[in-house]
């Protein structure tokens, strides 16, 4: 699933700085524009990593938690 959200993450980037590049605007604003979008694409690829990583430790507490539990019994 992440693979294929990166993927297509990677091609919707491709085909809009495609589209940029091929506007009319200056060059300046088009450079701006792409440093924007990677600056969106690395954020957003960071917070899903680390959202990633907070759901295997929540899983891992909750094992956890769960045979601490049954070993009480």
């Amino acid at each position: 699933m992440k693979i294929e959200t990166t993927e297509k993450l990677k091609n919707e980037t491709s085909n809009f700085i495609i589209f940029i590049k091929g506007t009319e605007f200056s060059e300046d604003l088009k450079k701006d524009i792409i440093k924007r979008l990677v600056k969106l694409v690395n954020v957003a690829f960071k917070e899903g990593y680390i959202q990633g990583g907070n759901h295997i430790i929540n899983k891992l507490k909750k094992k956890k938690e769960g045979v601490k539990n049954e070993s009480k019994i």
